[in-house]
Order: C-alpha cells, then sequence, then structure tokens
C-alpha cells in the first residue's frame, strides 16, 4: 500500500512566514508520530528570467504518503494531537486525488467526531484508489 494525500494548512492571520514555519513543523509532527507515513512539502518547478528552474515548496502543502496499511487511523490522532496541542488556530485538510476532503479543526475533534473523522479519512483513501 502507498496510498498518496494532500494536507493544506491553514491558519487565520498567519503572516506567509509564520504559515510557512507551522507546515514545516507539522511535517517533522507526522514524521516523527506516525510511522508507516511519510510526509514531504510539495513543491513546484520556479524560474526567474535567465536562471534554471528551482523546485520552491508551496506553501501551506504537504504530501503524505501511507507506506502501511492501517495506519490512516494513527494519522488522523496524530493530526487532531497536533491541532490540540500544538495549534489551536489551525485547520488541516486532507485530500484525495479525487478531491474529496477531511477538515480537522478544534471544532470537530472530540472523542464521537475524531472517530467519524477516522471513518471519513477511509472513505478519502478508499475513493481514490
Amino acid at each position: 500500500m502507498s496510498e498518496r494525500l494532500n494536507i493544506v494548512v491553514e491558519s487565520e492571520n498567519a503572516s506567509p512566514e509564520e504559515l510557512d514555519g507551522i507546515t514545516r513543523e507539522l511535517l517533522s509532527w507526522i514524521n516523527e508520530t506516525a510511522p508507516g507515513a511519510k510526509a514531504d512539502l510539495v513543491t513546484s518547478k520556479s524560474t526567474l528570467q535567465g536562471a534554471k528552474a528551482i523546485d520552491v515548496a508551496l506553501l501551506g502543502v504537504l504530501s503524505l504518503h501511507l507506506l502501511q496499511s492501517g495506519i490512516l487511523k494513527e494519522v488522523i490522532k496524530s493530526l487532531s494531537a497536533y491541532v490540540t496541542q500544538r495549534r489551536r488556530k489551525v485547520s488541516l485538510t486532507v485530500k484525495n486525488s479525487n478531491g474529496k476532503n477531511v477538515v480537522i479543526n478544534t471544532e470537530n475533534i472530540g472523542r464521537q467526531e475524531l472517530s467519524d473523522l477516522i471513518r471519513q479519512a477511509n472513505e478519502l483513501v478508499e475513493s481514490s484508489g
């Protein structure tokens, strides 16, 4: 299994520098707390006139690779813990290649809501393949 999802990070009133810092912090958080999943910055080729193309990180976007079957539940729990423990004013949108998504923020991560998020995330992965 190697599913790929994107995570879009949003934070009200955050400057581009703050959003970049939050995104990189989340990247480290996922890679440290969710073995079996790997997060990477999403990049795009950018070329300045007369220069070679370089990879530039897209602001607030991570690529999430699910490397093990069944890891999605742990990833959703990890993302929920990140929002509640580290960044209460951050909203995370997990998207599949078909454009379906699940939003994680402080308003939807109580015990029952977490079960619903996990169910929705599993549906997200199933509908992308």
